[in-house]
């Protein structure tokens, strides 16, 4: 039995994919020593890393496409590595106190997408990066915002305009009391145009949120 549990570790042990340390998919150091993103794409959109950095873009591709949903877990700590201090200056520039909250929203799927992937990979990287926060300074709401209408995949979109009118009227708020007059954080895996994340601010801002800020691991 040892020998057959000896030879299964080895077949399927992980190594990560940054310094190939046993045991784990991608360890929070490798993605902190990530190349960070050039600069914010928006005035109110923020990301932490390059999507062309290598470990970045690997991790990301295994979340997303080969059901590693337990890669989220690093990737939302140093997530909220990166963008804590920027935060601190947001909450001071909103004028919020210690004891209000900032409501983390991630970006939806669709059902189809959901049930085809098995969750929500924003979902997972927003429950790490709230998990981190010892402060309770933030809260995770997953039942305000809905993508209510499959569309293409926008990395198959190139042109901008394309984009827009791809992902317009995709997204609904059912649900608005947890965001009205509140300050929000929008949060996302990767942001390429900046169309999806657009349609989401939209939507809640529509909906009553006093502010949307939105934060991505990659750019």
């Amino acid at each position: 039995m040892k020998f057959f549990n000896y030879i299964f570790d080895i077949l399927f042990r992980e190594y990560c994919l940054g310094c190939n340390k046993s045991g784990v998919a991608v360890c929070v150091e490798c993605v902190l020593r990530a190349e960070p993103a050039v600069e914010p794409n928006d005035m109110e959109t923020w990301s932490a890393f390059a999507f062309h950095d290598k470990v970045i873009r690997k991790s990301i591709q295994a979340l997303k496409y080969r059901r590693k949903g337990h890669i989220a877990e690093p990737l939302g700590i140093a997530l909220y590595d990166r963008a804590l201090e920027l935060l601190g200056e947001k909450r001071l520039l909103w004028g919020l106190g210690p004891e209000e909250r900032l409501i983390i929203i991630p970006v939806p799927l669709s059902d189809k997408r959901h049930r085809e992937r098995g969750y929500n990979q924003a979902e997972l990287i927003a429950e790490s990066f709230v998990k981190e926060d010892s402060c309770m300074s933030f809260m995770l709401h997953t039942d305000v915002l809905y993508k209510v209408r499959e569309t293409a995949s926008q990395v198959s979109v190139k042109d901008r305009a394309k984009r827009l009118n791809n992902i317009r009227g995709a997204f609904e708020v059912k649900d608005n009391a947890p965001i009205l007059d509140k300050y929000v954080v929008l949060l996302d895996d990767v942001t390429t145009t900046g169309a999806t994340i657009a349609e989401c601010k939209k939507r809640l801002l529509k909906a009553g949120a006093k502010e949307v800020f939105a934060i991505t691991l990659a750019h």
